[in-house]
């Protein structure tokens, strides 16, 4: 879906108590994060995977639509290492595309460092094609449901393949297809030592972004927010009109600092 402004988004936070059913408690996380203003709210892939279709059902007759997901494979699988551990994280797409997309999917972030880092020995060019192939797959499941798959550089911390933006475009314009995007994320392009106006060079390619203040990891805003500043004005120059996901730490006021968030994020975003 084409939007015609930049819309702002946050991660599901914990809410409800623990005496509360799982859709419960997804319900009082939803209204947690659009009670601060936000447009949408982001969830783990295992938020669906959890929930059994019935629950899911209930879920959206209850106004909950969650149209974008991240951690999308976990570490248990290790999709370069072998026929074996790439097949069956392919069923697991398959599973999860089905279960997000009750809830709404229209995005999903392949970060997911653990289950992409290669296995030790593995030359750089037989894993990237590996990964682009699983990339390419992975994408066809997912068009089938409509569903985006935006790939989300990592810095060298957290995976080592793909860590910059410009290995995530090399990877986005070799496979091809038009429901696999890009993902710029201001902390790992921080970590990375990439600029903030870097973002601007591939915003063609990019579906959707995350947003965290750097070093730390901690709310927008929270340290003065100067390389979060540049970076939505790249963005904002070039003309990205996608989505934008507070993909971060918060302290103890959880409210307040949702509240925070938001207005900085609106501020620099102009919205």
């Amino acid at each position: 879906m084409k939007n015609d402004r930049i819309r702002l988004g946050c991660c599901l936070q914990r809410a409800g108590g623990a005496d509360q059913s799982p859709l419960d408690r997804l319900v009082s996380g939803v209204r947690l994060i659009t009670d601060a203003g936000f447009d949408y709210v982001e969830a783990t892939v295992d938020t669906a995977m959890r929930l059994d279709e019935g629950t899911l059902r209930d879920a959206r007759s209850r106004g909950i639509r969650i149209g974008h997901f991240n951690c999308f494979i976990p570490g248990s699988y290790r999709i370069l290492a072998d026929d074996a551990q790439f097949n069956a994280a392919l069923e697991h797409v398959k599973i999860a595309a089905e279960r997000t997309a009750m809830l709404g999917a229209e995005i999903i972030v392949l970060g997911s460092g653990a289950a992409r880092r290669k296995p030790e020995g593995m030359a750089q060019e037989k894993a990237m094609d590996k990964f682009a192939y699983f990339c390419e797959k992975a994408a066809i499941i997912l068009s089938g449901y409509n569903i985006t798959l935006a790939l989300e550089p990592l810095h060298t911390g957290e995976t080592d393949i793909v860590n910059t933006l410009a290995e995530g475009a090399a990877v986005v314009k070799r496979v091809a297809m038009p429901n696999f995007k890009l993902l710029c994320d201001s902390f790992h392009m921080h970590r990375a030592g990439e600029s903030p106006e870097g973002a601007a060079k591939y915003a063609g390619l990019i579906a959707h972004a995350h947003i965290a203040e750097p070093p730390e990891r901690v709310y927008p805003g929270k340290n003065g927010g100067a390389y979060l500043r540049a970076f939505a004005s790249a963005l904002r120059g070039a003309g990205y009109t996608g989505g934008v996901t507070a993909e971060c730490g918060f302290g103890g006021d959880l409210r307040a600092e949702l509240a925070a968030s938001r207005a900085f994020m609106g501020e620099i975003f102009g919205v």
